[in-house]
């Protein structure tokens, strides 16, 4: 172990040298330390004020020490700036007036971002409720009343609504009437936090508009001036100076390329990019700056300017372009970046990206601080660094007898060969790079994202390609617009034609069999190791001599895969999670072989609830594969999330009852064929079916056959998990002559956990049935609208206890809620 450690210390020297001339890099660390430990401890802000004046005295008082006093001092810099952002809320914060729940509102505000709308979905024959229109945009308030009379406040909200937006544009005091409350946070483990996003920029309240005349209403410009609404401004002029020069085709495509607004692409369009691996295509990067950069000096050296000289207008123009798209995350990291080039060349400096690197980093951590655990963040800093790091190297460099010999070689073939072989060699160039970051790039991308893109090696330079077509006539059009005669037709011809050449090639990409796969969850204890020990393979020069340095990090990774692809090892006999679905149902049981069956797949609101909760859950819980699915009955709240949740996990077989095959609507057609596209098998279960799982079991006892039904909720599929410990009944939406039947078969199973009925409905949930089960506990998965609870009350409802986990435990029952932590033991 230690000659290892010793051998790695050797090969990461390089590294260290870079270290050594970037004194910056300590001090972006640092940064990014205060930052995290204070998201992670929030002291009060004035504990972190105190700290940095404290650092910044010892530094002015201890010269010897200064260098390490100075790092502390940047480190508390970093606590201060995150306390600012995520800091605690104040009594006047516009955040205290809110809670879980939705509560009236009225406030007054300015309108500080442009309106985003967002155009319906198509009709998806899965989708029970159909989705409108929608729109956001953030406020900062003025004065709110809730019940009372009209007191001052602070802070940022989100506003949000559905229908046609409000006519209101950025810098407008607005009268808002809606209902406020604290963004919601996961429901169910795994769950995306969709809180993230907004806290990243200190806004953890929202307020819901109804569409109604008079809900959110424009009081006119308030004349206060604010950066934001200067930039919002700028983005929205430059967004219809687009839009009136580039086909309707593809102008959401030009606005995601060129201004980084993708709300108006289709979720379809989005999806295509993202299994494709090309999604940074749609997003504000250093390819666009280094590009606009690169046409300046250009058309600079034409005009006879030398580097310094061209530095200012660079600077300047790479600044007012960042400005136009509403200095975004990304924008903002790729202006640094080049902005810390151009003022390299101003000061007469050599380029050293290390420490542009570094200074790009400590901007964005000062400027937007919320960004840097991001996930655009991160790949947009670690791809630059591969770029400098890993892309050269790859062969030792050539001797000058060799060099000459290639040009004499060179100089005997024609013109014609030479240019076909300059195109050859570029074209491996492109490719090589391109498969050096997307292999070191890849395993972060899984962790964020749980998708892995191997079509993003063949299409990556392409796209790149025809993306950078695109730029370079649009960048003018977001100055010019339509009103340039024939200028502007012909630069938004060329910008269209390289969008709907990278829109064609990015959908014929995205049907490639291989073109993507899904993973589970990757750990951080893994994830880091990654990265540390590919540094040594990337700082050896020559392949052969990285191959020998990345044999460590190769039998990491294999050892990461075999670890992921053996069985899960569970020590309970069963486990079963009902998860917060809102109105639909879902029941996940993990059993203690490995195996794992899920009972229902749907939601009334959420038709992505299989690849938005489901998928997340069983990725959370180490789950790779679903052996039984089962569909309790036909309707869309119970099954419409099988078919995202089949394309994400692996299911052995679906299980339904022949009432289920036999609804002839389009919901239940689309998904059957949905899974036979897939080779996933539909089998029909009956009374008297189960499963054995060791010491537990999943028997079915409804419907049986010859049971004649009204609707589809009477011939519920109704399941028992036995097990000493206390049994389980699943019963969809069994009632009416369902439940008669039932109770007809035979006498109650002993429930200790029963699935209340119909979503706790009071129908289903009589006192005939409920006395027939006599469970210790009910569990309803019901949206919030219907929650109940009480202390007398032995339901608990999934609105408010989030995911609900059943499992044995010292000879009986244990009951868990996500979110509130509740626990209630059953002996």
């Amino acid at each position: 172990m230690a000659a290892l450690l010793r051998r790695w210390l050797e090969l990461a020297a390089p590294v260290a040298g870079i270290w050594r001339s970037a004194p910056l890099a300590p001090a972006a660390l640092s940064l990014t330390a205060g930052i995290f430990i204070e998201r992670l401890a929030r002291p009060a802000p004035w504990v972190v004020m105190a700290l940095a004046v404290a650092f910044a005295l010892a530094a002015l008082a201890h010269v010897r020490w200064r260098p390490l006093w100075i790092l502390l001092l940047v480190f508390a810099m970093g606590a201060v700036r995150g306390a600012l952002l995520f800091g605690s809320m104040g009594g006047n914060d516009i955040a205290s007036m809110a809670g879980s729940e939705h509560a009236p509102i009225r406030l007054r505000g300015i309108v500080v971002d442009a309106i985003q709308a967002t155009p319906p979905p198509k009709p998806d024959p899965l989708r029970l409720i159909p989705v409108p229109a929608r729109w956001e945009t953030v406020v900062a308030v003025e004065s709110a009343r809730r019940g009372g009379a009209p007191s001052e406040a602070i802070g940022e909200v989100r506003v949000a609504g559905s229908g046609a937006p409000p006519d209101a544009s950025p810098g407008d005091r607005v009268d808002i009437a809606g209902q406020i409350r604290l963004i919601p946070g996961p429901m169910n483990p795994g769950e995306t936090d969709g809180r993230d996003p907004w806290l990243a920029r200190g806004i953890v309240a929202e307020v819901r508009v109804a569409d109604n005349p008079g809900a959110l209403e424009s009081m006119g410009p308030s004349g206060t001036w604010d950066i934001r609404v200067i930039l919002a401004g700028l983005r929205a002029r430059a967004a219809a100076r687009l839009a009136g020069a580039i086909d309707p085709e593809v102008e959401p495509l030009a606005a995601a390329l060129l201004l980084g607004e993708t709300s108006r692409l289709s979720r379809e369009s989005w999806d295509q990019y993202r299994r494709t691996g090309v999604v940074h295509v749609l997003a504000i990067s250093g390819q666009h700056l280094v590009l606009l950069a690169m046409f300046l000096t250009v058309a600079g050296r034409c005009a006879g300017m030398g580097a310094r000289a061209l530095a200012w207008p660079i600077a300047l123009t790479v600044a007012i372009y960042a400005g136009m798209t509403g200095a975004r995350p990304a924008a903002t990291r790729a202006a640094a970046t080049v902005g810390a080039l151009a003022l390299a060349d101003i000061l007469r400096r050599p380029r050293h990206l290390p420490s542009v690197i570094a200074f790009s980093w400590l901007v964005v951590g000062l400027l937007d601080p919320g960004d840097l655990f991001g996930t655009g963040c991160l790949l947009s800093f670690l791809a630059t660094a591969l770029l400098y790091w890993a892309v050269p190297g790859w062969s030792e460099p050539p001797t000058e007898q060799e060099e000459a010999l290639a040009r004499a070689r060179d100089m005997g073939r024609s013109a014609p060969w030479r240019l076909v072989r300059a195109f050859l060699r570029a074209l491996a160039i492109a490719l090589g790079t391109n498969a050096v970051i997307w292999c070191c790039l890849t395993p972060l991308v899984a962790a964020r994202t749980h998708l892995v893109s191997p079509s993003a090696l063949v299409v990556g330079p392409p796209v790149a390609l025809l993306g950078s077509l695109a730029l370079l006539p649009g960048f003018p059009l977001l100055i010019l617009g339509g009103d340039v005669p024939l200028v502007s037709p012909a630069l938004g011809w060329c910008a269209g034609m390289a969008l709907k050449g990278c829109a064609w090639l990015v959908g014929w990409a995205a049907n490639w069999p291989w073109a993507s796969f899904w993973v589970g969850d990757i750990s951080l204890a893994w994830l880091v190791p990654w990265h540390i020990l590919l540094i040594p393979a990337l700082s050896e020069n020559g392949w052969r001599a990285r191959a020998r340095a990345g044999v460590p990090a190769m039998a990491w990774l294999a050892a990461g895969l075999a670890v992921s692809l053996a069985p899960p090892v569970r020590s309970d006999p069963w486990r079963c999670t009902f998860l917060a679905v809102g109105h639909g149902g879902c029941a996940v049981i993990e059993w203690a072989d490995g195996s794992t069956t899920v009972y229902d797949a749907g939601s009334l609101a959420n038709a992505g609830v299989g690849r938005r909760i489901i998928a997340p859950f069983l990725w959370n819980r180490g789950v790779e594969r679903v052996d039984e699915l089962i569909l309790s009955h036909a309707d869309l709240d119970h099954f419409n999330g099988a078919l995202d949740l089949v394309e994400r996990v692996p299911v052995g077989r679906v299980l339904v009852s022949g009432w289920f095959v036999r609804k002839e609507v389009p919901g239940v057609r689309f998904m059957l064929d949905g899974l036979a596209a897939r080779g996933v098998p539909v089998e029909e279960v009956e009374p008297g079916f189960s499963l054995a799982r060791g010491t537990a079991s999943l028997e079915f006892l409804h419907p049986a056959p010859g049971f004649e039904a009204s609707s589809q909720n009477e011939a519920s599929v109704v399941a028992l998990l036995r097990h000493f410990s206390g049994n389980v009944l699943l019963t969809g939406d069994l009632e009416g002559a369902g439940q008669r039947a039932l109770m007809k078969a035979g006498p109650g199973p002993g429930v200790a956990v029963l699935q209340s009925p119909h979503h706790g409905g009071a129908g289903a949930n009589g006192p005939a049935f409920l006395g027939w089960a006599a469970p210790w506990l009910t569990v309803a998965q019901e949206d919030s609208r219907r929650a109940r609870q009480g202390p007398r009350d032995r339901t608990w409802s999934t609105s408010v206890e989030g995911a609900i986990t059943i499992r044995p435990e010292g000879g009986g029952l244990l009951a868990e809620g996500y979110v509130t932590g509740r626990k209630e033991q059953r002996r």
